[in-house]
């Protein structure tokens, strides 16, 4: 599947999710949800990223030594090597705490 595709496939599933919930009675309301929705209130700007060589990036350590994340978490992650995809996601997750990651 192409990845813009399946981008655009995703974004779409989540509007029809977000709208499943919204039962707006007044007509104004409803507009100005629309235009919400519409101008991508909702959700952050996508972020996409080529790294065909996945460099490898910080340690869990280096990490909490950064304070980027929790010391418990080293009993989970310690085996992995990561990434610098996966090091820039941590970092954006604990930032924003809204992600989705595919």
């Amino acid at each position: 599947m192409h990845v813009f595709t399946l981008h655009k496939e995703i974004m779409q599933d989540y509007r029809s999710y977000i709208e499943s919930f919204i039962n707006t009675k007044g007509q104004s309301i409803h507009a100005k949800m629309n235009e919400k929705i519409e101008s991508g209130k909702l959700w952050l700007k996508s972020l996409i990223q080529f790294n065909p060589s996945f460099k490898k990036d910080n340690s869990i350590d280096r990490l909490i030594l950064d304070n980027v994340i929790d010391l418990s978490l080293k009993r989970i992650f310690d085996v992995y090597d990561l990434y610098q995809y996966q090091v820039e996601v941590i970092k954006l997750g604990v930032k924003i705490k809204c992600i989705v990651v595919i």
